[in-house]
């Protein structure tokens, strides 16, 4: 998809909603005519399903470089280098997370059945990006393997509503939120010098309370 259309899918999307945006109004902000977008995209789902996948495939490889740069290194700075990449992609693409949260609360299959399709492939890809990271840490030693699993969905959920947060109660992100996240995950994972001893003991409290 050119950069120009792109763009202008994104916004158009975005401020007009997936449902309501008009194919005109994105060839006009593009600069092109209608006829040329229907000479590539077949409709509105073609159209967004191709902006779903470019966007998503930029975010997967923002997050893989992310977690290469930061491999081998303390866990802390694995988690804080995926963080920062998922907010340095956020606030250059927030029209983007503006039609993700959209289209979750407004169900896409029916209007869009080739877009609805797509966020979740992204999902995945994301997902085992840091289910890799959590599962190598558990293996090393450093966080608890029964909770390896879960970690992945509490970080991505936590970032989720920071988003969130951003875009539909007027709180613009700020660096600060990216350290505070980082912070309340590393200290909630017991992940530090209380780490792996107090990890254990929590692990004995569970046993004990089920006995």
């Amino acid at each position: 998809m050119a950069s120009a259309i792109a763009t202008a899918a994104e916004e158009v999307f975005a401020e007009e909603g997936v449902h309501s945006a008009h194919v005109g109004h994105i060839a006009k902000r593009a600069g092109v005519a209608v006829g040329t977008l229907y000479n590539h995209f077949e409709d509105r789902d073609s159209l967004l399903a191709a902006l779903l996948e470019e966007r998503g495939d930029e975010l997967a490889a923002t997050f893989r470089a992310a977690v290469e740069s930061a491999e081998g290194q303390p866990l802390r700075a694995q988690i804080r280098a995926f963080v920062e990449a998922y907010f340095d992609f956020f606030t250059r693409h927030r029209p983007y997370f503006k039609i993700l949260f959209e289209g979750e609360y407004t169900q896409l299959q029916g209007a869009y059945p080739r877009s609805a399709t797509i966020p979740a492939q992204g999902h995945q890809i994301i997902f085992g990006l840091l289910d890799g990271v959590f599962r190598a840490a558990a293996d090393a030693g450093k966080i608890r393997t029964d909770r390896a699993d879960l970690y992945p969905w509490l970080l991505l959920g936590m970032l989720r509503s920071v988003a969130v947060r951003d875009l539909r109660k007027g709180h613009p992100y700020q660096p600060s939120d990216a350290r505070e996240v980082v912070e309340l995950f590393v200290r909630g994972i017991r992940l530090g010098d209380e780490g792996p001893e107090l990890a254990a003991d929590e692990a004995d409290d569970d046993e004990g309370a089920r006995a």
